[in-house]
């Protein structure tokens, strides 16, 4: 199982799970996209490098999310899958690096439910096993 959405009184939870931290972030993604849009309907069309930092795992998870967020505001980008990823500290700063594919949204998008808002550190927690995640829908 790559992710379970989870019960939440007013905004959408998931838990990414995955054998490494890039694999939890790029499950991550996918659950976040998929409580808007159905993913296996996806197209790979459109490609997209990506480079983020954050101060802990929990900022870089947070600013990896936001960014992809802010790619469907900005340029209705759709992510649908990761070609590669990787997340690295250097000194007191974590960066991720990936090559992501999407699809740019259109009318006949496959829509499943609620847009996300935003990203929240509540309830955020990283394990060796998973991530988990509340968004504000």
């Amino acid at each position: 199982m790559k992710y379970e959405m989870l019960g939440h009184t007013s905004e959408a939870k998931f838990r990414a799970y995955g054998q490494t931290q890039e694999e939890r972030f790029t499950n991550a993604a996918l659950a976040m996209t998929d409580i808007m849009f159905d993913v296996g309907k996806l197209q790979p069309k459109v490609r997209k490098k990506i480079v983020i930092k954050g101060t802990t795992p929990q900022s870089l998870l947070r600013n990896w999310l936001d960014e992809l967020l802010l790619l469907l505001d900005s340029e209705l980008f759709v992510f649908q899958s990761v070609q590669k990823i990787k997340i690295s500290k250097l000194k007191e700063v974590w960066s991720l690096d990936a090559l992501v594919f999407g699809e740019t949204a259109t009318d006949s998008s496959p829509r499943r439910g609620p847009e996300v808002k935003a990203v929240t550190y509540d309830e955020m927690e990283l394990t060796d096993q998973f991530v988990q995640v509340v968004v504000d829908v």
